[in-house]
């Protein structure tokens, strides 16, 4: 139970630090409409913080009295939202290609296990070589 958990952690401040990085590249490459798109996507998420989470925790969070109405406040917010958006984006698509373990390999490769010729392949993971480095062994070879 608890590996999952540290598998999607430890994803999620890859694409932390890839979204980081992204973002670093796209200032310096001058590229403001992708950033004004990362703004956008996130201001919905922003907006939606703003007015759910109470006044006074904003009010003890930046010092502001009006938090909800501040423009810089609401654009960094709506910059990490959308800075999370893209941080998620690596695990959700690591875990959907599968962690490694045997039914997201099956399903990955198109369901069920399939028998060759009378004889059936078993997943053999070799231990310290990658999460795919995996070869296919038959069984019926001794």
């Amino acid at each position: 139970m608890m590996r999952p958990f540290v598998q999607f952690s430890v994803c999620l401040a890859l694409g932390l630090v890839v979204a980081v990085l992204m973002l670093l590249g796209l200032m310096f490459g001058g590229q403001i409409t992708l950033i004004d798109g990362l703004l956008l996507s996130g201001k919905p998420l922003a907006q939606l913080s703003l007015i759910m989470l109470p006044e006074t925790f904003w009010r003890a969070l930046t010092g502001l009295t009006d938090a909800a109405q501040n423009p810089a406040l609401q654009s960094f917010l709506s910059l990490c939202a959308g800075l999370g958006q893209v941080a998620c984006c690596w695990p959700v698509a690591s875990f959907a290609c599968g962690t490694g373990d045997e039914r997201a390999y099956r399903l990955a490769r198109g369901g069920a296990r399939r028998a060759s010729a009378g004889a059936t392949d078993r997943q053999v993971i070799r231990p310290g070589a990658g999460r795919w480095a995996s070869v296919a062994q038959n069984a019926g070879a001794g």
